[in-house]
């Protein structure tokens, strides 16, 4: 099954002079990380992100759940790239 666009919801939106906008989101999903985190699973909401838009998710919701912090690296014509999100220490 494919990522449900409806599962992606955004919280909030902060604008930075000159433009720039950084997007939070929460979102729920039955999918593992492993496939979330694959280019290209979110390419359905591609129009909703943008490069440094943050997802706070729970993955794998019906077997092992596990919140995670996700932030979208690339949102090209082709694909969106997601990946988990270390903090700095």
């Amino acid at each position: 099954m494919a990522h449900n666009p409806k599962d992606l919801r955004r919280r909030s939106t902060i604008s930075l002079t000159g433009g720039k906008q950084i997007m939070f989101f929460d979102y729920a999903t039955t999918h593992t990380l492993a496939e979330v985190t694959t280019v290209g699973f979110m390419n359905t909401s591609k129009d909703q992100l943008s490069v440094g838009s943050i997802i706070d998710a729970v993955v794998d919701v019906n077997t092992t759940p596990n919140y995670v912090t996700l932030k979208c690296t690339a949102v090209t014509a082709g694909a969106v790239a997601v990946a988990l999100e270390t903090p700095v220490s």
